[in-house]
């Protein structure tokens, strides 16, 4: 049911991004709750983010994956997105991979967590990347070492 749920929000998404694509149009997006994810340490541009959630949001609309680490977010903020073309970002190949791998594994907190950190790693540094280099490090031995592997399956 989860993966159903999270299929859904997704292909939402897309199906609005498709429809607006012609129109600048927003989208506006309430946080209601927080799913898998796992407190972890790591570092963004040499900024310590010591106890930083990683996992799935949920929101009004379905979950989602964070894409800008240094945002915060509370309960019950609304959001409000400028919706753009997918295609348009560079990483959007990779991040839709790197879903689908989550979307595919055991949904725990662990991946959870693990695909954030590597999406946030792809947004920074781009692919090819790794979690023990670069700009974007998780300190968490078993979190990097699962983001690497999600990683390594997708280039």
């Amino acid at each position: 049911m989860k993966t159903f749920k999270l299929l859904l929000g997704v292909a939402a998404i897309a199906a609005a991004f498709a429809a607006a694509s012609a129109h600048a149009q927003s989208f506006s997006a309430t946080l209601t709750g927080l799913g898998p994810q796992l407190l972890t340490t790591g570092t963004f541009n040499g900024v310590d983010y010591s106890t930083r959630n990683a996992g799935i949001l949920e929101f009004d609309f379905g979950d989602a994956f964070c894409v800008e680490a240094g945002q915060g977010i509370g309960f019950p903020e609304t959001l409000v997105y400028d919706i753009q073309d997918p295609s348009s970002l560079t990483s959007h190949n990779t991040i839709s991979k790197l879903v689908g791998g989550y979307l595919a594994s055991g949904q725990t907190d662990l991946d959870a967590a693990a695909v954030q950190w590597a999406i946030w790693e792809v947004i920074q540094d781009g692919t090819g990347g790794s979690l023990s280099t670069g700009s974007v490090r998780v300190e968490d031995a078993s979190v990097s070492s699962l983001a690497n592997t999600y990683l390594s399956q997708v280039d």
